[in-house]
């Protein structure tokens, strides 16, 4: 199962668009979630498909300012490099939108700042 077997489950598309697709991103060399955009499919769907696959809440960020106190818990190198950005503060936890969940290095990165700033941290 995957998070396009969740977007079939909603009808957002067919169980047969499941295979033309994962093709078409693997010809094109292009991500799943880009031809799913250009085919008409909503951020907002792709994302919540995605986060419910993964047990993880989702979260749209938009172009919303991040106070430069919350940035500070994660160094910009460290943002850059593993694609995770601090989004804000909630009951002395650190909530971090990642753009790979599944990504190893990018968790234990954040477990080493978590220790550093003795907080615990939601990713998003």
């Amino acid at each position: 199962m995957s998070f396009l077997d969740i977007l079939a489950r909603d009808k957002i598309i067919t169980r047969d668009d499941i295979g033309y697709i994962t093709q078409e991103a693997q010809s094109a060399e292009k991500q799943v979630e880009q031809i799913l955009r250009e085919r008409g499919v909503a951020d907002e769907l792709i994302l919540k498909a995605k986060g419910e696959f993964l047990d993880i809440p989702s979260r749209i960020v938009g172009e919303k300012e991040i106070p430069y106190d919350i940035l500070k818990y994660i160094p910009e190198e460290s943002a850059s490099h593993y694609k995770i950005i601090p989004l804000g503060v909630v009951d002395n936890t650190l909530e971090v939108g990642f753009v790979d969940p599944d990504n190893i290095e990018a968790r234990d990165a954040l477990n080493f700042i978590s220790q550093k700033n003795g907080m615990p941290y939601k990713i998003f």
